[in-house]
């Protein structure tokens, strides 16, 4: 959420941006309308900005399984167990260019991009791996 909507919006497509090279496949609305502030309550995955003009009314709302973060404070909710299962090396290193950035008076963009692609690549590079395509498993695909 944040009050300044130009920085909002922004804030919704880098955060999309950085799922590279995933590509988010849900709802995404850079400013969400206050006539949509139910759609919160969904269940499906949402990648929305939120006006902090409209944060009273998502609180009270049932949205215990929203991820917040609030552009004019800082603050945000997480949940330990997504955090948790994440491994630890990708993340301390990943960690490890963020804080330095944050040392800084100005941001590396370059530097922030590639250690997210890094920490992608880590993380996620060996899906194929794992997944088991219907031929493999003993079932054919139809035919049309």
């Amino acid at each position: 959420s944040g009050s300044d909507l130009s920085t909002l919006s922004a804030a919704v497509h880098a955060a999309n941006a950085m799922l590279y090279p995933l590509t988010w496949q849900h709802i995404f609305l850079p400013l969400m309308p206050a006539g949509f502030i139910d759609y919160l309550t969904a269940p499906m995955p949402f990648l929305v900005g939120l006006p902090s003009s409209l944060m009273p009314a998502m609180r009270k709302l049932p949205c215990e399984e929203v991820f917040v973060l609030d552009l004019d404070t800082g603050e945000y909710s997480y949940f330990p167990e997504d955090y948790e299962a994440l491994p630890t090396r990708p993340v301390r290193a990943l960690q490890h260019v963020l804080e330095g950035q944050m040392k800084g008076v100005r941001h590396d963009d370059v530097a922030i991009a590639a250690a997210f692609r890094r920490f992608f690549s880590s993380t996620l590079g060996l899906y194929r791996r794992h997944i088991i395509s219907e031929t493999e498993a003993g079932r054919e695909c139809p035919r049309d």
